[in-house]
């Protein structure tokens, strides 16, 4: 459907494998493919029609790369592509380096919940247990898993918004959670996040100049000159221009509303972006311009990313690195295409193996994992994942962590790795 009209329908396959509309085509082409090359995704420009606008012609004629005369001053007919589908158709590098920006070390997070009647009863829950992880400068580092596994938990500590058990969290080789002071606000703005939500992080009340101007005004000493001039560089960066800055959220779609949160975190000039699900809220063409809008940022300024995604075309897309994650713990890390390719991981298996496949044609091995994620109240002995494993391999899974491994490369907990075969005997 566009502009409220049904453009193109037919079988599932056919549709995927040869759209016939241009609209259905470029629908496609922006969305990022779990495997294969993948070079700059195709966008849609422009905005749809609004509802009250008077549409003479097709609909989509100001945004197709097709159109012509006719397509602008008469509106389609229906017609029948091919293989029992209609529709409505005229026929006319980035700076990354091996120095690390950030490192964590044995990051622990626990909670304490209380139980019982009266609350007699106390519970240590370990959200997140003993990570190991770096960024490098001008390098995308993507953490993956299911619901639950520990990811937010995660970004919530590097931001600095919680205070960890234990860790030793270095940014720049400082200790982030030993900073105050000047110290910290020089953190602030070297670290910044773009969350899932655009309209949650927005304050709806201010003007988007003094939303993005945010980070400077709390954070930096500059004049009311020099804060307009970085607000409209940053707008300007984000493809939005300064025109926008004394307008009100409310007044853009929720595509240019991410801009405006990316232009907030870009404003500070930072050397670290957190990226939560910064797409998953985002219609499919609109999704393609702020991945690629990320892309441009990355190669232009430099700046490193961590992204936290559950959709895994993005993540192959983006990403340099990936960490998977399950109960609190990273299971397996290593370059994107190590991990798409030739997963190690049992776990990481199953992950991709339940990832929605680019076109429905496209086949692979089906893992079912057995049972749900375990309660952090109640985590199995040894390895955490023993229980839903499709390659257990004996007791010392159920009684025996396993320790880190390193494979061609590939960073990972698993028995099936361990150094010798005495070890899993």
């Amino acid at each position: 459907m566009y502009a409220g009209r049904i453009v193109e329908g037919g079988p599932v396959d056919r549709i995927f494998a040869r759209p016939a509309h241009p609209y259905t085509e470029a629908l496609i082409a922006a969305v990022p493919k779990l495997y294969g090359y993948q070079g700059k995704l195709r966008t849609i420009p422009g905005q749809p029609p609004a509802p009250t606008d008077v549409v003479i012609g097709c609909p989509f004629a100001p945004r197709c790369d097709k159109a012509d005369d006719l397509c602008r001053s008469e509106a389609p007919p229906t017609v029948d592509g091919g293989g029992g589908s209609q529709g409505k158709l005229l026929e006319g590098g980035t700076g990354m380096t091996m120095e690390p920006i950030l490192e964590a070390r044995d990051l622990t997070q626990e909670f304490t919940l209380q139980q019982g009647l009266f609350g007699g009863q106390t519970h240590r829950v370990k959200a997140v247990s003993g990570l190991n992880f770096h960024i490098g400068k001008g390098e995308t580092l993507a953490l993956v898993g299911e619901s639950g596994c520990g990811k937010t938990t995660t970004t919530r500590l590097l931001l600095r918004l919680q205070t960890p058990t234990r860790d030793t969290v270095r940014f720049g080789g400082e200790d982030i959670h030993a900073l105050s002071g000047g110290g910290l606000k020089r953190f602030r703005s070297r670290v910044q996040a773009v969350f899932q939500d655009p309209w949650s992080s927005i304050n709806p009340r201010v003007r988007i100049r003094d939303f993005v101007a945010e980070p400077l005004v709390v954070n930096e000493k500059l004049t009311a000159g020099e804060v307009d001039r970085r607000v409209h560089e940053a707008l300007d960066a984000v493809g939005l221009g300064p025109a926008h800055a004394r307008k009100f959220p409310h007044e853009f779609s929720g595509g240019q509303r991410q801009r405006i949160a990316i232009a907030s975190a870009l404003v500070s000039r930072p050397d670290l972006i957190v990226l939560d699900e910064p797409v998953s809220g985002l219609d499919v063409s609109i999704r393609s311009q702020i991945i690629n809008l990320f892309k441009d940022i990355q190669q232009e300024y430099g700046v490193s990313y961590l992204l936290v995604a559950h959709d895994l075309a993005t993540t192959r897309y983006l990403a340099d690195r990936v960490a998977v994650m399950y109960l609190g713990s990273i299971v397996e890390t290593g370059a994107t295409d190590d991990i798409f390719e030739t997963p190690r991981h049992p776990y990481t298996e199953a992950l991709l193996s339940a990832a929605l496949p680019s076109t429905p044609g496209q086949r692979r091995a089906e893992i079912s994992l057995r049972g749900e994620v375990p309660s952090p109240l109640d985590p199995p002995t040894g390895c955490a994942f023993h229980p839903r494993c499709h390659k257990v391999i004996g007791d010392i899974c159920a009684q025996t962590a396993p320790e880190l491994v390193n494979r061609d490369g590939c960073d990972l907990r698993c028995h099936l790795y361990a150094k010798s075969l005495d070890q899993v005997a």
